[in-house]
C-alpha cells in the first residue's frame, strides 16, 4: 500500500472515530477520500480499473470475467458506483467476483473475505460510500 492510500484510509478511519463509526448519509468528506483512493491508485501506478463486488439486476445479467472492471480515467466515480480500485485488471479477483455472484460459493463469507485480501494484495483498495 502506498504512502497515499495508507494517508487516506487514516483521514477515513479519523472522519469515521469522529461520528462513533455512524456517518451521516451523503457525507461528502467519506464520499471525496473515496474518490481519493481512486486517484491515488491510478496517479501511482498509471492506471486504475474500479468495479462492483455484487451485482444485481442488469448488472448481473450482464457480468461476465470480462466486465467486472471498469477503467478508470480521471472520470467522475459517483457515490455507490465502485467497491474497489485496482492498479490493473486482474484474472484470479474477476473468477471470485462471478463466483460471488453466481458460483457455488455464492455469497460465502470467506470467499468475500478472500475477494477483499486480494483487493489488498493487489495494492488496490476497498471503497466505503456515505
Amino acid at each position: 500500500m502506498t504512502n497515499n492510500l495508507i494517508e487516506l484510509n487514516n483521514r477515513e478511519n479519523a472522519l469515521l472515530r469522529s461520528f462513533y463509526g455512524r456517518i451521516p448519509e451523503a457525507n461528502t468528506e467519506l464520499n471525496d477520500i473515496q474518490r481519493d483512493k481512486i486517484k491515488a491508485v491510478y496517479e501511482n501506478n498509471g492506471s486504475a480499473h474500479v468495479g462492483k463486488i455484487t451485482r444485481r439486476g442488469t448488472e448481473l445479467e450482464a457480468l461476465s470475467l470480462k466486465t467486472v472492471f471498469s477503467e478508470y480515467r480521471g472520470q467522475l466515480i459517483y457515490n455507490f458506483d465502485a467497491d474497489f480500485v485496482v492498479p490493473q485488471v486482474d484474472d484470479a479477483l474477476a473468477e471470485m467476483i462471478v463466483e460471488w455472484n453466481v458460483g457455488k460459493q455464492k455469497m460465502s463469507p470467506q470467499l468475500f473475505k478472500k475477494i477483499y485480501n486480494r483487493i489488498e494484495a493487489l495494492g488496490g483498495a476497498n471503497l466505503l460510500w456515505s
